[in-house]
């Protein structure tokens, strides 16, 4: 396996670019570094599988977890907390901070919701990251929906609310606050999330969202 790795440099702190020739799968990868760890940690390790097919049928699930973190000082963005119910619009969730979208890219209101299914949950635990939700800052979680129902351009319809997924999440290593990753493992736990960050999804409809919510993709 042949692996490029680029470095750049950004006001906010060094941004890495991991990619392996195909066909072993993932190309331009991102992924943004604020605590100092080396770069050959980064690279090593076994490669991410490839990101599954997208699903073309209607699949039905529910949201199983409505979070936020409001901006406090001296507190990171991680975790979220639950909360019983929140508004959604097309600048977010009512209530929620995130740093990165709010100062680094203007409000991009494409990032405005991130969405992860417990099917990835799951898939951590397994492999030994003891992940929760709201842990990896998603604002929705979601059960019955399969990662292979998800994708650029899929819509998610809960009552009046319409998202719209903008696309993928890329791992970053502020995930190292986590108490089961720490900066030793963060390299190790950025490599995991590759393709299961969760998805960046965009408000075409606002409305209230609560867990238990049905909510239904629309390819």
């Amino acid at each position: 396996m042949t692996v490029l790795l680029e470095i750049y440099y950004f006001a906010a702190g060094p941004f890495f670019r991991l990619e392996e020739v195909p066909p072993h799968g993932w190309q331009h990868r991102r992924f943004k570094s604020n605590v100092d760890i080396p770069l050959e940690a980064i690279r090593e390790g076994p490669p991410r599988p490839d990101p599954p097919t997208i699903g073309r049928g209607i699949v039905k699930g529910k949201i199983t977890r409505v979070s936020v973190k409001p901006k406090t000082a001296g507190e990171r963005g991680l975790p979220k907390h639950a909360v019983p119910r929140a508004r959604v619009t097309a600048a977010g969730v009512e209530g929620d901070y995130n740093t990165y979208r709010t100062e680094k890219v203007g409000g991009d209101p494409d990032l405005a919701i991130l969405v992860l299914t417990d099917e990835v949950i799951a898939q951590l635990s397994k492999e030994g990251w003891p992940v929760a939700p709201g842990d990896l800052g998603e604002n929705l979680t979601l059960a019955g929906v399969p990662e292979s129902a998800l994708g650029p351009g899929t819509r998610l319809v809960s009552g009046t609310v319409t998202l719209e997924i903008s696309q993928a999440c890329e791992p970053c290593t502020e995930t190292h606050i986590l108490p089961y990753v720490g900066k030793e493992r963060a390299p190790e736990f950025v490599r995991t999330l590759l393709g299961r960050r969760g998805w960046y999804a965009r408000v075409l409809t606002e409305g209230i969202l609560a867990p238990g919510d049905p909510i239904v993709t629309m390819p």
